[in-house]
């Protein structure tokens, strides 16, 4: 297929999208990407993945295969030295990582695309710009900091205005609109301080009705983004009649909405409505209903691994609870909604805005003083550090994995790689608590340093597992610096965490071969560990 037969392709795929058809949308995306990738072309393998991330998280409600999808297209669009589609990639995976509760991996990716994508437009704002600062509005928002959500939406919408031709604001005014009904719940439950007016949440409901009306043409903010915020509109709509008491047209409009999230085929969708009718039951006193419906919501919320909807559900719950006098499922809820743990990470997010700004003020000088070496990745060491441990992140360890694969396959070069898992970490964070857990990764991470070579590259992966790359290393002398990490852990003096407690990790070896992918050789270690933990189970 001919790249001009790709770019009609992903046309076709965008277009269903828009018209709410995910099936074929993601059938028209696969056949452009399988041809992308018969033609050997990293910009289009990019763009297709791309689009095939944006469906899956705005049409199909699949959030952990969209963030996947949109990791690949990020590091994709960064290899072809395409800064705006990795602006876009970005995005997309910060809302992604937004409805699945990674609030801080989230933010992360939006403000990189904010900061990406404002060298990209030379000439007035460009749509990257308004899609960047629109994600960073959904990770604000999932994450709780409402003023902060609502501060980056509204300069996605200046922004949107100065573009050319003008950006579509429909699906920015319908995600202000759902901030202001948070900002309504979360001030009824005492969740944040401060007063709440429906003044701005009839206002956003206003232009989004006015932009329903206007034919005028307008750029879109992304792939099916009009026909997943409809519904969102719909969901607004029936909020504020729900509190201006207009409860006929409450229950109308909440027919309305089960009828379209019903024929849209989005399953996640049904949660909104429940939250609706949990609203709406309230406002006509009928508590017991109000909570099954909240119940109803937490359960769908759940099945699709959607944990923004699942701690609202909670928040519901926990007042619906007290209202009703039933302070002991009221404790339960809020105990399970780690209010406390919410409102430190709101905060934990704000800290981390820092130090992003201060990581990006760096890379931007080391990029001027490379700037005469042409042919340099422009934005090479962006945000490669975790926050946490001090290690090398996630992104920053597959960049590494990736020149090292292509070393092994040319050059023979010799190396392993180690999976680490600490044992029983819920454990750790359940008994003794999430400080003492983040204590913990530190600690290990510190163990690690000091048991590592100059040459080798340890890296904080994800949560409570870390990796190791073994340069020129063989299985033999990989195995024993396992052993000395494992013994490491074992001995260190845990109890000055906290009392009682024992720490040990798992791990796992692959060697590095020829034939190997990223993805190959990380399920070889990781197989190992989990071989490693079976192993341990069944000795003791």
């Amino acid at each position: 297929m001919e790249q001009a037969q790709i770019d009609a392709t992903l046309a076709e795929a965008r277009a269903h999208a828009d018209a709410g058809n995910a099936e074929a949308a993601l059938k028209a995306a696969g056949r452009a990407h399988h041809a992308a990738l018969e033609r050997g072309s990293v910009a289009a393998q990019a763009e297709a993945r791309h689009c095939i991330a944006s469906i899956e998280l705005r049409l199909l409600g699949n959030f952990a295969a969209a963030l996947e999808s949109a990791r690949q297209a990020a590091f994709q669009f960064q290899q072809a030295e395409m800064p705006e589609g990795e602006c876009r990639a970005l995005a997309t995976q910060a809302m992604a990582a937004a409805r699945l509760g990674y609030y801080e991996t989230s933010v992360d990716c939006a403000l990189l695309a904010v900061k990406l994508c404002a060298g990209t437009s030379s000439d007035g704002a460009s749509v990257e710009q308004v899609v960047a600062h629109h994600a960073l509005g959904v990770a604000m928002f999932i994450g709780r900091s409402y003023a902060e959500a609502s501060e980056a939406s509204q300069r996605a919408i200046e922004l949107a205005y100065q573009c050319d031709p003008p950006v579509d604001t429909y699906v920015l005014h319908a995600d202000l609109g759902s901030t202001e009904v948070m900002r309504t719940l979360s001030a009824r439950s005492a969740i944040t301080a401060g007063t709440t007016s429906l003044e701005l949440l009839r206002e956003h409901l206003r232009r989004c009705d006015e932009l329903l009306r206007d034919a005028a043409p307008l750029a879109s903010i992304g792939i099916g983004s009009r026909s997943s915020s409809a519904l969102t509109h719909a969901f607004n709509k029936a909020m504020l009649l729900i509190w201006q008491a207009d409860l006929a047209g409450a229950a109308a409009q909440v027919c309305r909405l089960r009828e379209a999230v019903e024929s849209s085929r989005r399953p996640w969708l049904q949660a909104l409505v429940l939250w609706a009718g949990s609203e709406l039951a309230l406002a006509e006193g009928d508590l017991p209903l109000a909570r099954n419906h909240a119940k109803e919501m937490i359960r769908i919320a759940l099945a699709q691994n959607h944990e923004g909807l699942v701690s609202i559900g909670l928040g519901q719950l926990a007042y619906l609870a007290s209202t009703a006098g039933d302070h002991a499922a009221a404790a339960q809820a809020l105990r399970e909604l780690a209010e406390r743990e919410q409102l430190a990470r709101s905060a934990s997010l704000r800290g981390r805005v820092a130090d992003v700004e201060r990581q990006l003020e760096l890379r931007s000088r080391t990029r001027q003083l490379h700037a005469s070496e042409a042919g340099r990745a422009h934005f090479q060491q962006l945000a490669l550090e975790d926050g946490l441990t001090g290690l090398p992140n996630r992104r920053h360890f597959e960049l590494q994995l990736q020149g090292l694969l292509e070393e092994v396959r040319t050059q023979g070069s010799t190396a392993c790689l180690v999976m680490i898992d600490v044992d029983k970490f819920k454990q750790i964070n359940d008994g003794h608590s999430h400080n003492a857990g983040d204590a913990v990764l530190q600690a290990i991470a510190a163990q690690i340093r000091r048991c590592v070579r100059d040459k080798d590259f340890p890296a904080r992966l994800a949560g409570d597992e870390f990796v190791i790359i073994l340069r020129d290393t063989g299985a033999q002398a990989a195995q024993a610096l396992t052993e000395r990490i494992a013994d490491a852990v074992s001995r260190h003096a845990w109890s000055g965490i906290a009392a009682g407690l024992s720490v040990s990790v798992s791990l796992g070896l692959a060697e590095v071969l020829p034939t190997d992918t990223l993805r190959t050789v990380l399920s070889r270690s990781d197989q190992g560990m989990y071989a490693n933990k079976r192993d341990k189970a069944r000795a003791g």
